[in-house]
């Protein structure tokens, strides 16, 4: 048992020596994905059911932040079978 703790000990120095550095995350995220997320969610769009006012009203919302942020349309590729 106590060879197993020679081995692993220094198996996870080196983990913990190779673990990415946490990441500094933008304060102002947090507020503007709940303020998506309770738009997308509100009465407003009367449950988004497809082709209804709502839907539209999401479907352009959602785009509109993206392209707010620079997201660009991909290239549709063929269907996997």
């Amino acid at each position: 048992m106590k060879s197993l703790k020679l081995i692993f000990a220094p198996l996870a120095l080196v983990a913990a020596a190779a673990a990415p550095a946490p990441q500094v995350v933008d304060p102002g995220a947090t507020q503007r994905v709940r303020a998506d997320v309770e738009f997308l969610a509100s009465d407003l769009l009367e449950g988004r059911d497809t082709g209804s006012k709502g839907y539209e009203i999401g479907a352009s919302y959602v785009a509109s932040q993206f392209r707010a942020i620079g997201l660009q349309p991909g290239e549709r590729s063929a269907p996997v079978n």
